[in-house]
C-alpha cells in the first residue's frame, strides 16, 4: 500500500478531521498512520493514481499540499546532524550516514531522466512535532541545498534550488515555502520538484509534492466575488470541509438551508455536486444568485435552473416545500447572533441563547430531519461566545439533536487512525475562531430513523 504525505492546515486537528471521514469510503478508504502538528501521513488501502489526488486536493479545504514518499528513516539521524544547540560529536558521523546512504538513494526516485535538463528544486522542512522543534532547520536546509545541487549537477545542465533569505535561514522559526511558490517556480513540472522533510514522533519522512492547493482560486472566491458579507460569511475552505464530512453519494444531493451569500453552495458547484440553497432573507438570496453567475463566468461552466434551486424559505419549515427523505446531505451556518463590537455578559449570552439561538437551532434540525434521507448526515456550525476573561459560553445541541432523535457522529474516529496520540480523537464537536468574540463549533449528526 503506497503512503502519501499531507500537509495540514493551521488547525491540524480541523485537517485531520476532514481527512479521517473521506478515509472511511471508496476510492479514498484508508487510515492515518502517523502525524504532527504539520503532517498526516496516509495509507490508502487501494492504489491511487495521480488524476486521483489532483482532484482529491482540489476537493479538500484543510489540506495545503499532498506529496508522496519516496523514504522515511529514524529522525534521530537528522537531529544529531542539525541539532538545536551545540554540535555533539557524533554530528560528522549523522551527516556523513546522510551524504552516503540516503541522498544517494532517494534522488534517483524524486529526479527521473534529467540528463542535459535545467533543474529548478526547493526544500521544505516541516520540524514541529506538537511544540518547539528538535532539528535546526536552516542549517539542514543549507547543507542539503548544496549537497543536492552537487549531487544532480553530475548528470544536468543547470540546476537552482529556492534560496530563503539569510535572515530567514539563521532564525530558529523558518517557514517551509507556500503552495504560491509551488505554482510560480513550476516545481510540480518535470524535472523540477518541491523536497519535503516531515517529522514526526519517531521518524523523518522524505516525499516529493506532486499537489498543492491553488490559493489564487481561493482568492479570487473570497475575494472578488460580487456579493460579500464577511461579517457572516463562512470561509471556503471551511466550507469545503463541512461537504466532505457529509460523504454525499455519487449524484447525491446537498441542501443549504441558510445560505447566506452562497459560499458553500459555490464550493459544491466546483465540485460538481447537486444542491439546492435556502434562505429566510430575500437581499441573501439575490447576493447568492448574484455569486453563483459570476462563478459560472469566471470558471466557464453552467449551473441548469438556478432559480429554482436557490429561493427564499424559512429553514424551520423546510418540509413545506422538500419531500421527506429526498435531501442526501446539509452543511450549513445558521444565524450565529448579532455582530458583536464588544464582550457582553454571561447573563446577556444566555438570554441571547434561550430566546433566539436555541429555539432557531431546535425547530432548524427538527425541520432537518423530516427532508434528510436515512443515514444522511447534517454538518453544521454553531456558536460559541467568548466572555473577557476567555471564559466560553455555549449550549448544549449534542441533547437537542439527540432529543430530536439524530445521532451525534465522531469528528475524529479513531478507527481511521492507525497510531494514537495526543487525545484528539472521538470528539463530539470541534472548535475553531471565527472573530474576537464568537467561535464556531462543528458538529456532526446522522439521521438513523
Amino acid at each position: 500500500m503506497k503512503q502519501f504525505l499531507f500537509i495540514l492546515g493551521k488547525n491540524y486537528t480541523l485537517s485531520l478531521c476532514e481527512i479521517s471521514h473521506l478515509l472511511q469510503f471508496n476510492p479514498y478508504k484508508g487510515k492515518i498512520i502517523d502525524y504532527s502538528k504539520q503532517i498526516g501521513i496516509i495509507e490508502f488501502e487501494e492504489i491511487i493514481n495521480p488524476d486521483s489526488l489532483l482532484k482529491l486536493q482540489h476537493r479538500l479545504g484543510g489540506i495545503q499540499k499532498i506529496c508522496e514518499i519516496i523514504a522515511d528513516y529514524p529522525k534521530e539521524i537528522f537531529i544529531e546532524g542539525f541539532p538545536l544547540q551545540k554540535l555533539p560529536k557524533k554530528f560528522k558521523k549523522a551527516r556523513t550516514s546522510i551524504e552516503n546512504n540516503i541522498i544517494p538513494k532517494i534522488l534517483p526516485q524524486i529526479f527521473l531522466n534529467i540528463q542535459n535538463k535545467k533543474i529548478m528544486f526547493a526544500i521544505s522542512v516541516y520540524p514541529y512535532l506538537f511544540s518547539k522543534p528538535e532539528v535546526s532547520v536552516g542549517h539542514l536546509i543549507q547543507f542539503l541545498n548544496q549537497f543536492i545541487k552537487n549531487h544532480l549537477k553530475k548528470d544536468s545542465n543547470s540546476v537552482k534550488y529556492f534560496k530563503y533569505p539569510d535572515k530567514l535561514l539563521k532564525s530558529k522559526d523558518l517557514n517551509p515555502i507556500w503552495p504560491h511558490h509551488v505554482l510560480v517556480y513550476s516545481l510540480l513540472e518535470f524535472p523540477n520538484a518541491e523536497i519535503i522533510l516531515g517529522f514526526t514522533k519517531d521518524r523523518c519522512y522524505i516525499a516529493k509534492t506532486i499537489a498543492v492547493d491553488n490559493p489564487n482560486v481561493r482568492k479570487l472566491i473570497d475575494e472578488h466575488r460580487p456579493e460579500t458579507q464577511f461579517e457572516t460569511s463562512i470561509p471556503p475552505k471551511l466550507a469545503k470541509i463541512l461537504i466532505n464530512l457529509l460523504n454525499l453519494p455519487k449524484n447525491g444531493i446537498l441542501l443549504d438551508p441558510f445560505c447566506g451569500t452562497g459560499t458553500i453552495l459555490m464550493m459544491a458547484a466546483l465540485q460538481g455536486i447537486n444542491f439546492f440553497g435556502t434562505e429566510i432573507n430575500n437581499e441573501r438570496i439575490e447576493a447568492t444568485k448574484n455569486n453563483l453567475k459570476w462563478l459560472t463566468k469566471v470558471f466557464e461552466f453552467v449551473i441548469p435552473n438556478l432559480e429554482q434551486i436557490v429561493f427564499k424559505l424559512d429553514a424551520r419549515n423546510l418540509d413545506s416545500y422538500f419531500e421527506e427523505n429526498s435531501i442526501d446531505g446539509i452543511a450549513t451556518e445558521p444565524y450565529l447572533g448579532p455582530p458583536l463590537k464588544s464582550y457582553l455578559l454571561e447573563s446577556e449570552y444566555k438570554k441571547l441563547i434561550e430566546e433566539e439561538i436555541q429555539p432557531l437551532y431546535f425547530k432548524s434540525l427538527q425541520s432537518m430531519k423530516k427532508v434528510i434521507k436515512k443515514n444522511g448526515k447534517i454538518a453544521i456550525i454553531s456558536p460559541v461566545y467568548k466572555e473577557i476573561d476567555n471564559k466560553k459560553v455555549d449550549f448544549d445541541l449534542k441533547s437537542l439533536a439527540e432529543e430530536l432523535g439524530l445521532k451525534v457522529i465522531k469528528l475524529l474516529p479513531s478507527s481511521r487512525f492507525g497510531i494514537k496520540k495526543e487525545k484528539i480523537y472521538d470528539k463530539n464537536s470541534l472548535i475553531i475562531l471565527k472573530d474576537q468574540y464568537v467561535m464556531r463549533k462543528i458538529n456532526l449528526f446522522k439521521k438513523i430513523e
